[in-house]
């Protein structure tokens, strides 16, 4: 969502099992299926489905200017793969560019050895093309420069 909220701050972003469509937390994922699980998300994000959508990154893709790898291990009963095709289905409506990783057999992380030996150099490798110097981020002001402080 950072990405979205303030695309000129990014360079690139990496989501690894994102909930990027909030409303299917509610339908997709075993948080909903625990009196406890429900009651987080209740507390957390609400029930307003306007408000779930309105913050949901899937609605914000057209704002994204970074470049974007989406993770998601297509066993996740956390976070449901649906989120991913969701993003994904954004993204292409938006005319975003993107990469993928989704291990067929991986859940909610990365824990296969060769698994994690692709993840790891896919996310060296777009790192290392992403922040290269003088890349699309906009350089902070002086004056932002001292907020950061």
């Amino acid at each position: 969502m950072g990405a979205a909220r303030e695309p000129t701050l990014y360079r690139c972003g990496i989501g690894m099992a994102g909930p990027y469509h909030l409303p299917t937390l509610y339908r997709w994922g075993d948080t909903h299926r625990s009196r406890y699980g429900r009651a987080y998300l209740d507390r957390v994000l609400g029930k307003d489905e306007s408000l779930l959508l309105e913050r949901s990154p899937t609605q914000h893709a057209k704002a994204i200017k970074a470049d974007i790898l989406l993770v998601q291990g297509m066993r996740d009963r956390r976070t449901s793969p649906e989120h991913l095709r969701a993003m994904r289905r954004s993204l292409d409506e938006a005319g975003k560019k993107y990469q993928v990783y989704q291990p067929s057999g991986e859940a909610h992380g990365i824990f296969g050895l060769e698994n994690r030996r692709k993840y790891y150099s896919m996310v060296l490798e777009f790192l290392d093309r992403n922040l290269q110097p003088g890349g699309p981020a906009t350089t902070p002001t002086r004056q932002d420069a001292a907020s950061m402080r």
